[in-house]
């Protein structure tokens, strides 16, 4: 029984089992998986996080995305996080690396591994300070000193409280996106965690030279090992160090998690933030009252005497809205900061049947500069996908339908040539005509008129479908399918002297029973999904 402690402190050979039982069912899981989200260029730009990944070598986190579209072995990560090691190496920490197996496969996670997948930490290695994992999780006062933290990272008049609104604004911005891509977690987000303020700092001042790889190593080892954690951490980035090693689990289906972008409107719409975007800035306002502007990426800010934000028709506007009582300000370009709307995930207006997978693909389908446009845009947006979803899945069905109806027919039209025929045979039988059981083509234009006493010629056969074979193969009559006809079992008889001489084309018109048609078009499974389709009629034979 598991207690407390670190996982990797009990028996080796009950570890799997009980990281199972920590992280619960696969929907619990999961929900605690944190994926790597993608970036919005020209925000990150914008704040200035782009080049402060840049100065320490981080710039491949912010490009890296996993699989293209999404994919995630999250069975395989399981089991690879459950039979997870620790080798401390010949110099600890530096050479620390995790080991585990999937499928009896072992892979290992060390810095070696993860720069086969991308770029991480371009800077030489000597760059980097390679720190222990007790003082970044437990004491970051051993990296920087306390007192600087405070002066970097919080605003002095709110205290030292370790809270996210004690946060400077652009600091709270980068914590949002460190939560999932850097030093990914779960749980309270509105506190602030110890490990967290070394790398803010080191983002924010550059002073401090973390090795992103040696943080992703210590994280996924927290998570594993502690019992209070039910995490899976860098969940893209680990599926694909599996994915390249070929350690995959038998026949598992990769469970589809859409990349989502990381974006100051949906941070903020997720944090429930205002936030105003206008012709040249960023405009945010916290929970606080702590407001934050900032110059889109690529504007150029208004010099003096330069309107901000607004031309002459817009002041104009403005004034007209003032004078309405639409907007209270005094100044010309005063506007009332709206908090961010969200389009509903499903609406009356919807056309189409919306489930989590019509959810999944309509937000595939997002581009990158969705999160700036307006709302009534985001909407029209989101409808025009989910219509072409449902023109496909309309098309596909109707294809569908219409393909089972056609062969419905064709079969239907090979039974009543079989018939016809036995018919026909039958009235041959009993009027003395020898047997013939595929009478050639006759011209009776050129025959002369038909005296008593001359020999009658054999009815002429009935055609059945063009499409579907008309000579069943064996296989065919193993099925369960009630409409297939019995087997063509003829008497044995000598034919005549005129179906030996036949043409061609009528021997390619009935090909043999065995190596024709039926052989390689064999519809036994479609006649079987096609019984199942439609519930399966009588038998048409007892």
């Amino acid at each position: 029984m598991w207690v407390n402690g670190q996982l990797s402190k009990l028996p080796l050979e009950v570890q799997p089992e009980l990281f199972y039982e920590k992280m619960g069912d696969a929907h619990s899981i999961k929900e605690n998986m944190m994926c790597e989200k993608k970036i919005m260029g020209s925000d990150f730009k914008a704040l200035g996080f782009f080049e402060k990944f840049t100065e320490l070598g981080w710039e491949a986190v912010l490009s890296f995305k996993g699989h293209s579209n999404g994919d995630v072995y999250v069975k395989s990560i399981m089991e690879w996080m459950s039979t997870l090691t620790k080798d401390d190496g010949n110099d600890p920490p530096k050479t620390i690396t995790l080991s585990g197996k999937v499928n009896n496969k072992t892979v290992t996670l060390s810095p070696a591994t993860m720069r086969s997948l991308a770029k991480f930490d371009s800077k030489a290695d000597s760059f980097y300070q390679i720190v222990k994992p007790i003082d970044y999780f437990s004491h970051p006062e051993k990296l920087v000193a306390s007192n600087v933290l405070n002066t970097e990272l919080f605003m002095l008049n709110k205290g030292e409280e370790m809270k996210r609104d004690n946060l400077k604004p652009n600091v709270r911005l980068l914590l949002s996106y460190l939560l999932t891509n850097v030093t990914p977690r779960t749980g309270d987000r509105v506190a602030i965690r110890k490990w967290e303020l070394p790398v803010l700092y080191a983002l924010m001042t550059g002073q401090l030279h973390l090795s992103f790889r040696q943080l992703v190593i210590m994280h996924v080892w927290q998570a594993r090992n502690q019992k209070n954690k039910k995490l899976i951490p860098h969940a893209r980035l680990l599926s694909a160090l599996l994915e390249k090693h070929g350690a995959l689990r038998p026949g598992e289906h990769a469970f589809r998690k859409p990349h989502t972008v990381f974006a100051l409107a949906d941070v903020c719409k997720s944090e429930k933030i205002l936030y105003k975007k206008t012709k040249l800035w960023h405009k945010i306002k916290f929970g606080d009252g702590v407001k934050l502007k900032v110059l889109q990426w690529g504007k150029q800010a208004p010099s003096g005497g330069e309107m901000d934000d607004q031309d002459s028709s817009d002041e104009e506007v403005m004034r007209r809205k003032r004078e309405a009582g639409e907007i209270v300000g005094a100044g010309s370009s005063a506007q009332v900061e709206e908090p961010v709307r969200s389009e509903p995930r499903q609406s009356a207006h919807s056309w189409c049947g919306f489930d989590d997978a019509m959810q999944a693909r309509v937000e595939s389908m997002r581009p990158p500069e969705y999160v700036t446009w307006e709302p009534f845009q985001q909407s029209l947006y989101d409808q025009g996908s989910r219509l072409g979803v449902e023109r496909e899945r309309q098309h596909n069905e109707l294809m569908a339908y219409q393909r089972a109806v056609h062969i419905g027919n064709e079969m239907n039209l090979n039974l009543w040539a079989y018939d016809e025929n036995q018919r026909r045979r039958h009235n041959d039988y009993c009027m003395g005509v020898p047997f013939v059981q595929n009478p050639p083509y006759v011209d009776y234009s050129k025959l002369p008129p038909f005296q008593p006493g001359m020999v009658r010629p054999p009815t002429p056969q009935v055609h059945g479908s063009m499409w579907l074979p008309r000579v069943y193969s064996e296989p065919h009559f193993q099925s369960s399918y009630p409409f297939r006809p019995p087997p063509y079992e003829y008497p044995s008889q000598q034919q005549s002297q005129q179906e030996q001489q036949s043409s061609t084309a009528q021997q390619q018109q009935d090909p043999p029973a065995t190596g024709g048609l039926a052989d390689i078009f064999d519809m036994s499974s479609f006649y079987d999904t096609l019984s199942s389709y439609y519930g399966g009629p009588k038998p048409s034979y007892d």
